[in-house]
C-alpha cells in the first residue's frame, strides 16, 4: 500500500516536473528572444555603450565601443579601464564611477576620450544600475563624440565675444561723439572725458587706464599707473604731432595680436587719437574765427570813429581816410582768414563724416551677425532687432519696435528668475542664462542669452543689449539621449529578475531529479 502511494507521488512529481520544464523552456525562449531584441537595439545605436560592475570591471559593451578600442566585446569583459587607457584617464573614469554609484544619481559629463590614438571630446551619461531590490550592482554608461560640436561651440563663443567687443568699441566712440556735441563743453573737458571713456572700449576695462598728453599737459584716468602692457598712438594736429594717447593694462594678460591687445584695439586707439586731433584742429579754427570776428568788430568801431572825425574837418578827414584805408586792409585780411577757417571747417566736416562711416560699418557687423541681437531702452521696450531675431522668432522688425520682450514669454521662466536677471543688468553687470521662449507661431524654442547694459559718457545706463544663440536642436538631442538611457535601464532591470528565476528553476529540477533517482534505486 505504501509503495503504491509513493508511486502515485512520484508520478505527480514527474508531471509537475514536466510542466515546470515546459514552462522553463518557454521562459528561456522568451528570454533569448528579448535578449536578441535588446542586443539588436544596442548594436544599432550610434552611441557607445558599456556596463561595469561595482568594481568598475567591464561586464559587457556594444560593438561601437569595442571597435574604438580595436577589440571585440567578449575580449573587454573582465577587464578594467587601466587595460585600455592612460593611467590618468583611467583613474578619472574610475573616480567618476565611484562618485556616481556613491551618490546613487546619474550624471551628464563632457570629458576627454582617446580614439585611434587621438584625443577627442565626448558627452557621457552614466547612471548607477540597481537589482530588483534596489541595490546598486554597477554602472551603465553611454557616450557619443561631440568634438565637432565643441569646435562649433568654441567658434560661436569667440564670435559672440568678438561681437560684444565691437559693441563696447561702438559705445566708446558713441560716448566720445556725445561728449563733443555737449553744449558749452570746453576742449579740456573733451580731452579729459575722452581719457575717461577710452578704457571702456578695451577687452578688460576693469584693469585698463588711459592718459592723453597734449603739449605737455596730461589728462588721465583716476586709476592711471604705468605698466609694461602699453598701447600708444600719436595725436596729429594740422600735420604736426601734438601729443599721444596711451592705454595700459594694470595686470598681465595672455599674448594675442599686439602683446595682450587685440588688433581691433589698435584700430580703436588710432581712431580715438585721430578723432582727438580733428577736435583740436576744429577748436583752433573756432578760436581763430572768434579772433577774426573780434578784429572785425574793432575795425567797424574804428570806421565809426573815422566818420565822426570826417565831419569835424578836412584835416581830420584825411587822417580818418588813412585810418579807414588801414581798417579796410585789416577787414580784407580778416575776410581772408575767415574764408580759410571756413575751408578748414569743411575739411573737418568731411573727416567727421568718415568717422561716422566707420561707425556705420561696425553697426553693419551687428546687422549681419549669425547671433540674435536685441537692444531695448531702460524701460524694456525694444528699439532694435537684427535680421537673425526675425528669422528665429517670426516677428518682423516693424512688429517688434516699441514692444516689450515679454511677447516671447512662454511662461516657463519664473518671476524670481526675472528679478535676479534685472538686478544684475541694472547694476551694470552681465547676465548669462537660458530662456525657453515662444515664437510668433506659438512654437517654443531654446536660446542661450547674454544681456548687458550700454552706458553714456557719465556712466549712466541708456540701453540694454541682448546677444543670444538658438540651442533648440541641442536640447532635443539631450532629451532623446536621456530617454534612450532610461529605456535601457528599465530593460536591464527586467532581465536581471528573470535570469535569477531561471537559475532557481534549474536548481529545483536538479534536486527533484536527484531525489527521484534515489527513490527508484
Amino acid at each position: 500500500m505504501k509503495i503504491k502511494t509513493n508511486l502515485t507521488l512520484l508520478r505527480a512529481n514527474e508531471q509537475r516536473l514536466r510542466a515546470e520544464t515546459a514552462e522553463r523552456e518557454k521562459a528561456n525562449t522568451e528570454l533569448r528572444r528579448r535578449e536578441e531584441r535588446f542586443r539588436t537595439l544596442v548594436e544599432n545605436l550610434p552611441q557607445k555603450i558599456f556596463l561595469k560592475d561595482k568594481n568598475s570591471v567591464y561586464m559587457s559593451c556594444n560593438e561601437n565601443y569595442a571597435r574604438d578600442l580595436k577589440t571585440k566585446p567578449d575580449e573587454i569583459v573582465g577587464k578594467a579601464d587601466y587595460d585600455f587607457y592612460p593611467k590618468e584617464l583611467a583613474e578619472k573614469y574610475r573616480a567618476d564611477d565611484k562618485r556616481i554609484m556613491g551618490s546613487k544619481k546619474g550624471e551628464d559629463l563632457e570629458e576627454k576620450y582617446i580614439q585611434d590614438g587621438q584625443e577627442r571630446w565626448v558627452h557621457t551619461v552614466k547612471v548607477p544600475v540597481r537589482d530588483e531590490n534596489g541595490n546598486i550592482t554597477g554602472i551603465l554608461g553611454i557616450f557619443w563624440d561631440i568634438t565637432e560640436r565643441k569646435k562649433v561651440d568654441d567658434a560661436l563663443r569667440k564670435q559672440t565675444h568678438d561681437l560684444a567687443e565691437r559693441v563696447k568699441e561702438l559705445d566708446c566712440l558713441y560716448g566720445i561723439a556725445q561728449l563733443v556735441e555737449k553744449p558749452g563743453v570746453s576742449l579740456e573737458e573733451i580731452i579729459q572725458g575722452t581719457a575717461g571713456l577710452a578704457p571702456s572700449g578695451w577687452q578688460y576695462p576693469e584693469i585698463t587706464c588711459a592718459r592723453v598728453t597734449i603739449d605737455g599737459e596730461e589728462y588721465k584716468t583716476a586709476n592711471f599707473k604705468k605698466s609694461p602692457w602699453r598701447q600708444v598712438s600719436d595725436i596729429v594736429v594740422n600735420g604736426e604731432k601734438k601729443g599721444i594717447l596711451e592705454v595700459y593694462y594694470l595686470e598681465e594678460k595672455p599674448e594675442i595680436d599686439e602683446g595682450p591687445f587685440l588688433k581691433e584695439e589698435r584700430n580703436l586707439i588710432n581712431t580715438i587719437a585721430e578723432h582727438l586731433g580733428r577736435i583740436i584742429e576744429r577748436n583752433q579754427a573756432e578760436e581763430e574765427l572768434k579772433s577774426a570776428n573780434q578784429q572785425l568788430q574793432a575795425s567797424e568801431q574804428q570806421l565809426k570813429a573815422s566818420n565822426q572825425q570826417l565831419r569835424a574837418g578836412e584835416q581830420q578827414l584825411k587822417a580818418s581816410n588813412q585810418q579807414l584805408g588801414a581798417g579796410e586792409q585789416q577787414l580784407r585780411a580778416s575776410n581772408q582768414q575767415l574764408r580759410a577757417s571756413e575751408q578748414q571747417l569743411r575739411a573737418e566736416t568731411a573727416e567727421r563724416e568718415k568717422a561716422e562711416d566707420k561707425i556705420r560699418s561696425l553697426s553693419s557687423a551687428v546687422q549681419q551677425s549669425p547671433s540674435i541681437a536685441v537692444i531695448t531702452g531702460t524701460n524694456g521696450d525694444i528699439e532694435y532687432v537684427n535680421p537673425k531675431f526675425s528669422q528665429i522668432t517670426g516677428y518682423a522688425y516693424e512688429e517688434t519696435i516699441g514692444k516689450n520682450p515679454r511677447i516671447l514669454k512662454s511662461g516657463e521662466t519664473t518671476l524670481e528668475e526675472y528679478k535676479v536677471m534685472w538686478g544684475i543688468i541694472i547694476s551694470g553687470g552681465e547676465w548669462r542664462g537660458i530662456f525657453h521662449n515662444k515664437k510668433k507661431s506659438g512654437e517654443l524654442y531654446w536660446e542661450a542669452a547674454s544681456i548687458s547694459s550700454i552706458k553714456d559718457a557719465e556712466g549712466a545706463i541708456t540701453h540694454f543689449v541682448k546677444v543670444a544663440e538658438d540651442i533648440t536642436e541641442r536640447k532635443k538631442m539631450e532629451e532623446e539621449t536621456k530617454k534612450h538611457l532610461h529605456d535601457l535601464e528599465v530593460f536591464y532591470k527586467a532581465n536581471i529578475g528573470r535570469e535569477e528565476r531561471v537559475v532557481e528553476l534549474k536548481k529545483r529540477v536538479r534536486e527533484l531529479e536527484a531525489k527521484l533517482g534515489k527513490k527508484t534505486g
